[in-house]
Formats: structure tokens, C-alpha cells, sequence
């Protein structure tokens, strides 16, 4: 794993325990990731790695797409990966499992429903993923709430060349019930705590019909997470991290290999509250 900060995260042990548990031979997960914070040391740490596969975390994500030597279809529509994988020629290929992540964590949920209206809380890399499971969920009406309402451009444009409905407002604006039959904070651990006293004083909620992804995990509940749980359903950003995981996995090691999700489950905070 690269990106900062890394400390906090499960994926070591997510994925060494799914190789062991599925059997898988000769594979080995980093246990401590490499802190780099700037595409410059992360550009040289790809030249002389030896490593076959990478996970990528923030705030390299968009560098990893603009680096790799062909990417997956996700990875060319957002510009955002967090796969790198290496190519039997030594090339790169980038890959996004967030979106596939964030919508297997929501789905269950819905319970076959159909959503129209989603919330996103945030607006970096992690939200435009959010989008785009949001969209892929069947969602056409999306509100973006963020600190500030320039930063989320690119998001903005993607919406609206899907198609999408989009309305983007400022946190501190937010106030009552709001009309989401899904929701996604992607808030960093202190932009949440921040936001839920926000939250708290301005009376937000969320109807009871709402699914509720939180993509923090690590310390669980998250701010957002426990703000919420008295209103709709909870998941958190442990049931992302797990379905992204096990498609990191099967892109890494090959889809032969059968992973235990409800034991891979069990090692996780944040998968419900």
C-alpha cells in the first residue's frame, strides 16, 4: 500500500489472511505500507519497486491513473485508481475497485429497491468513486454537500455528462430532513467530527428508508456513522474496504481463487452499527 496517511489501515491484514485462508502460494502483503505523500516520491518509489501490485490510497489516486500504461474502464472515465498492477511486460495497469466496493456495500440495504435520490458529503477523489456507484445503483437525482463548493468541479462535470440531476451546496447549509434514499460521507476523520457538530446543532437527519455508507472505519463508530444510526441504516466503510479488497485480490492473484468473505468479514470494524 502506498499514499498517507497508511497506519490506520486493514488491508494487510485483509489481504494476508485472505491468501492464507484461500491457500494461495508465494503471496504476501506488505504489512507496513509506504508512507508517500506527493506523485513526486511516488513516481520514484514505482521506478525501483520490485512489487508486483499496489494498493493506492489518498492522496495518490489520481496520479496512479496518469501513470499507468492502460487502466481499466473506471479508471478511465473518473481518472482516479487505486490498483496498480504489474504487467507480465513490466508496464502498469491501473484499476478502481472503490466503486464496486461503495456499491456492494450499499446494495444489501436496499433490498432490490431502485434509488433515485443519493447524498454525497464530500467532494475529493473518494466522492467521485461515490458517484459513480451512486449512479450505478440507478440513481439520477445527486446532491453533493462540501466545505467548499469550488474544490468539486470535476465531480460536478462528471455528473452532469452522466445525465444526472446534480445540486452542490455548502455542509454548513444543510439543515432538517434530507430527501436520500442513499447516502456517502467521504469526510476525512476530522472534517467529520466537524460536521457532525455541524449536524447536530442544525438538526440534519436522514429518513429511516435511507442506506447510510460512512467510508470511515478506523475509529468505529465514525462521527457521521454514530450521528446518523438513530435515523436509518448504518454501513460502514469496513464493508467497502471488504468488497474492494476481494476485488483487489482476484485482480492480484487470479479469480480461481475462492476468498471467505464472511471470515475476511469478521476481521473488520465498520461493516455495520
Amino acid at each position: 500500500m502506498i499514499g498517507s496517511p497508511i497506519g490506520h489501515s486493514l488491508s494487510p491484514l485483509l489481504h494476508n489472511t485472505a491468501y492464507r485462508l484461500a491457500g494461495v502460494p508465494d503471496a504476501r502483503y506488505l504489512e507496513r505500507g509506504i508512507e508517500l505523500a506527493t506523485p513526486a516520491q511516488a513516481g520514484e518509489f514505482l521506478a525501483r519497486t520490485h512489487l508486483q501490485g499496489l494498493s493506492v490510497t489518498m492522496p495518490l489516486k489520481p496520479w496512479a491513473a496518469e501513470v499507468a500504461d492502460e487502466s481499466d474502464e473506471t479508471v478511465a472515465a473518473l481518472g482516479i485508481a487505486n490498483t496498480l498492477l504489474r504487467l507480465p511486460d513490466g508496464r502498469w495497469r491501473a484499476e478502481n475497485h472503490d466503486v464496486a466496493g461503495i456499491a456492494e456495500a450499499l446494495r444489501p440495504g436496499l433490498s432490490d429497491r431502485s434509488p433515485r435520490n443519493a447524498l454525497i458529503l464530500g467532494g475529493g477523489a473518494t466522492a467521485l468513486s461515490a458517484a459513480a456507484a451512486c449512479l450505478g445503483l440507478g440513481a439520477t437525482e445527486i446532491s453533493v454537500a462540501v466545505r467548499n463548493p469550488s474544490r468539486c468541479a470535476a465531480l460536478t462535470r462528471f455528473l452532469e455528462a452522466k445525465g444526472a440531476q446534480v445540486h452542490v451546496c455548502e455542509l454548513s447549509s444543510l439543515g432538517g430532513m434530507q430527501e436520500a434514499d442513499i447516502a456517502v460521507s467521504t469526510l476525512p476523520l476530522a472534517g467529520a467530527h466537524q460536521t457532525r457538530e455541524l449536524f447536530a446543532m442544525s438538526g440534519v437527519a436522514l429518513p429511516s428508508s435511507t442506506v447510510f455508507l460512512d467510508v470511515l472505519y478506523a475509529p468505529w463508530p465514525a462521527p457521521l456513522a454514530e450521528h446518523f444510526s438513530n435515523h436509518c441504516r448504518v454501513v460502514g466503510g469496513g464493508e467497502m474496504l471488504l468488497h474492494q479488497a476481494l476485488g483487489q485480490l482476484r485482480s492480484m492473484v487470479g479469480a480461481k481463487w475462492q476468498f471467505p468473505v464472511s471470515r475476511l468479514r469478521a476481521l473488520l470494524p465498520g461493516t455495520s452499527l
